[in-house]
C-alpha cells in the first residue's frame, strides 16, 4: 500500500476534564449523565448529532428486559429514563400494563424520536444544576493520548479541526473499543466470517395495524403470542420473520432468501407505523470503513426488498412506506476489551455474583448467526439475575481507562446478553460512577474500594441484586 507521511503539527488543547466519555451512545449517555450527577465535570464526544446511539439515532424501537419476568432488577438510570419516556407518551402500555410489563416482558415498545428528546432534556437538567456536562456533537475521535501506560486524554476531528482534550479518567463508549485499541490495551476480536451480523433497522409507516392483527388471528392463530414474555398481539405486535407467510407464495430467485432471513417486526407506539429489524448483511468488520460502507448499500436495498414483499402478502401494508432508516448501522460485535476478569456464558446461567459489581441484570442470551439467517435465544431462570463486574469493563494493563457498553471484556456467548440496551446504559451507569470515583480519589479504576463504589452506585439508586 502506497504511504503518505503526514506532517507533524501542534494541535490546541481545548479542555480539561474530570471524566471524557468517548462515545455518547446508550452506554455514553448514562455514563455521561451518572459521572456529571456527582458533581464531576465532564466531555462527551459524540459523532452524530444526538445522545442515545441504537436507542435513538439506531431507532431500535424496543427496549429488551429490564426485569427477571418477576420484578424489575435494572434500576436506575434505565428504569427512570423509560419511565419518563412512558410518562411523555412514548412507550406502549403493553398487554397488561406498562407497571406489569416492566416485571415480567422481555420487550417494551417505544419512540427513538421521543428518546433522542429526552436524552437531551437530561443534560440539559444538569447544567440547570450548575454541572459541567459538555458535549461535542458530529465530533470523530481519532486517537488515545498515552504516556507511560496511561490513557490521559483523547484527539478528536470536526468542523473547527483537529483538538486534545485531557481528562483524570476517559470511558472508552466507542462500541467498538476504539480507545482501548489506540491506546494500547490488549482485545479480542472473532474473525469476521463469525461475527453476528449487521442491521440496518427502519421504520414503516401507513399501516392499518388492525388489519394486520386481524389476518394473524385469521390465518396463523399460532404465531400469536398473547404472553408478555413472547411479546404481544394486543398493544404490542412482535414477529419474528415472514416464512410462514411466504408459504405457497411464487417470489423471483432474488427474493428467495426472504423465507429463512431474520426479521423482527414489532409496533411502534405511533398510529400507523411498525419497525423492520432484520439482517442487513453479514461477514461484516464493523472496525472498517469500506466493509460498513458496502453493508449499508445492501442493507438497503434489502430493505426495499422486503418492505416490496409485505406490501404484497399481508393485508394491512398495502399503504405501507418507509418512514425513517436508521442514521447509524446496528453493529452487534467487533472488538471486546480484554479486561481483568471475562465474562462468561458460564457466569450469566450461574448468575454469578462479584463484590466490585457495578450492575445485575437478568436477559436472554441472543446468539445471531453468522450466515444473517436466525437467531437463537437462551431464557435464563425466572427470578435470578447476574452481575457485570467492573473488572470486565477495566483493561488488564492500561490505566485511566474503564470500557463500557457491548465492547467489555465477555465472551462472545455472553455478549449476547450484556449487549441489550439495558445492559449497556445500565453498564454505562455504573462506569460513569467508576470513572467519576476515581477521578475524585485520585486512584486508577481499578484500585477503586468496592465499598465506596457500592454507596456510590447506591446513591443513583443502582440495584446490585442479591439473592435471598
Amino acid at each position: 500500500m502506497e504511504k503518505y507521511l503526514e506532517k507533524s503539527r501542534e494541535i490546541p488543547v481545548r479542555g480539561t476534564y474530570d471524566v471524557i466519555v468517548a462515545g455518547g451512545g446508550t452506554a455514553g449517555f448514562a455514563a455521561a449523565v451518572a459521572a456529571a450527577r456527582r458533581g464531576s465535570s465532564v466531555l462527551v464526544v459524540e459523532r452524530m448529532n444526538c445522545l442515545g446511539g441504537q436507542m435513538t439515532a439506531g431507532i431500535m424501537g424496543i427496549f429488551c428486559a429490564i426485569n427477571d419476568q418477576e420484578k424489575v432488577v435494572v434500576k436506575g438510570l434505565p428504569e427512570e429514563f423509560f419511565d419518563e419516556l412512558y410518562e411523555l407518551g412514548g412507550v406502549n402500555d403493553g398487554l397488561f400494563g406498562y407497571e406489569e410489563c416492566k416485571k415480567v416482558a422481555q420487550f417494551i415498545d417505544y419512540d427513538a424520536e421521543a428518546a433522542k428528546s429526552l436524552a437531551n432534556e437530561y443534560v440539559l437538567r444538569e447544567r440547570a444544576k450548575g454541572h459541567t456536562l459538555d458535549i461535542l456533537y458530529e465530533t470523530w475521535i481519532s486517537d488515545a493520548i498515552t504516556t507511560d501506560g496511561k490513557v490521559r486524554g483523547i484527539v478528536v476531528e470536526n468542523k473547527t479541526g483537529r483538538s486534545a482534550y485531557y481528562g483524570k479518567c476517559i470511558v472508552d463508549c466507542t462500541a467498538d473499543a476504539d480507545i482501548c485499541a489506540w491506546s494500547g490495551a490488549e482485545y479480542d476480536q472473532l474473525p469476521t466470517e463469525e461475527l453476528h451480523p449487521v442491521t440496518l433497522i427502519t421504520k414503516l409507516a401507513g399501516i392499518d395495524k388492525q388489519r394486520v392483527l386481524d389476518y394473524y388471528y385469521k390465518e396463523h392463530p399460532e404465531w400469536v403470542h398473547n404472553s408478555p414474555t413472547q411479546g404481544w398481539a394486543e398493544g404490542i405486535f412482535h414477529k419474528f420473520g415472514i416464512g410462514g407467510e411466504l408459504e405457497g407464495v411464487e417470489l423471483p430467485p432474488e427474493l428467495e432468501y426472504l423465507r429463512s432471513w431474520f426479521m423482527l417486526i414489532y409496533e411502534s407506539p405511533r398510529d400507523g407505523e411498525m419497525y423492520l429489524n432484520m439482517t442487513g448483511e453479514f461477514h461484516v468488520d464493523g472496525t472498517k470503513a469500506e466493509e460498513i460502507s458496502d453493508a449499508i448499500t445492501i442493507s438497503r436495498k434489502r430493505i426495499d426488498e422486503c418492505v416490496s414483499v409485505l406490501k404484497k402478502i399481508i393485508p394491512g401494508y398495502e399503504n405501507a412506506y418507509i418512514l425513517v432508516t436508521a442514521s447509524m448501522m446496528g453493529i452487534r460485535e467487533t472488538r471486546q476489551v480484554k479486561g481483568i476478569y471475562k465474562l462468561t456464558e458460564e457466569d450469566l446461567f450461574a448468575f454469578r455474583k462479584f463484590d466490585d459489581a457495578i450492575a445485575s441484570m437478568s436477559a436472554p442470551i441472543g446468539h445471531h448467526t453468522a450466515d444473517g439467517e436466525s437467531a437463537v435465544f437462551q431464557n435464563p431462570s425466572k427470578g435470578r439475575s447476574f452481575d457485570i463486574p467492573l473488572r470486565s469493563l477495566v483493561p488488564v494493563k492500561v490505566d485511566g481507562l474503564i470500557v463500557a457498553g457491548r465492547c467489555i471484556s465477555a465472551s462472545h456467548d455472553a455478549m449476547g446478553a450484556t449487549r441489550i440496551m439495558p445492559g449497556s446504559m445500565s453498564i454505562g451507569q455504573g462506569a460513569g460512577v467508576a470513572a467519576s470515583l476515581a477521578a475524585e480519589l485520585g486512584v486508577e479504576p481499578r484500585d477503586i474500594p468496592a465499598d465506596k463504589l457500592n454507596a456510590a452506585l447506591l446513591e443513583q439508586n443502582v440495584n446490585i441484586q442479591r439473592e435471598d
